[in-house]
């Protein structure tokens, strides 16, 4: 009897030291994800390229990262390396796991797509929709007829 306590004793000393290491692991984690995303080098940085580079600072693989979330493998490379947009799916698990909320990753993705489109449609560009109406346009503040005795402009 005494030797069955000392064994289950010892089976579950070492399993709670697993679980305390893997707590210790996740919080250390967390918070050295929050301090890079807190720093300024990652300012205006796509959130693909912050999330490369929290898995380069925190020695995870795609792998690691990808069972974590409970993704698959190609799910989280196709993101970390750019193919896909940070989804509202991959912000909240990154939320759960590192405690940085999935606005935040959001909001930088639609920063992101906002520069490349803009990028994409610059005024002279052959792909600008407006590029070929723009000499036609009239100004917004001219003359506009208001009210029921306006007179309508004949063309």
């Amino acid at each position: 009897m005494l030797r069955q306590i000392q064994h289950d004793t010892y089976w579950a000393r070492h399993a709670l030291t697993g679980v305390l290491s893997t707590i210790e692991r996740d919080i250390s984690a967390s918070c050295k994800v929050r301090h890079l995303l807190a720093g300024p080098r990652l300012a205006g940085r796509c959130p693909q390229d912050i999330l490369a580079e929290a898995l380069r600072m925190l020695d995870l693989s795609e792998q690691d990262l990808a069972d974590s979330l409970g993704l698959r493998v190609t799910a989280v490379h196709c993101v970390v390396s750019r193919r896909e947009p940070m989804t509202s799916n991959v912000a909240v698990r990154l939320e759960q796991l590192w405690e940085v909320p999935g606005e935040w990753w959001l909001e930088r993705q639609a920063a992101c797509d906002l520069a490349s489109a803009a990028a994409r449609l610059a005024p002279g560009d052959s792909r600008d929709p407006v590029a070929r109406y723009r000499g036609q346009l009239r100004p917004a503040r001219e003359e506009v007829p208001s009210g029921p005795t306006a007179a309508v402009p004949k063309h």
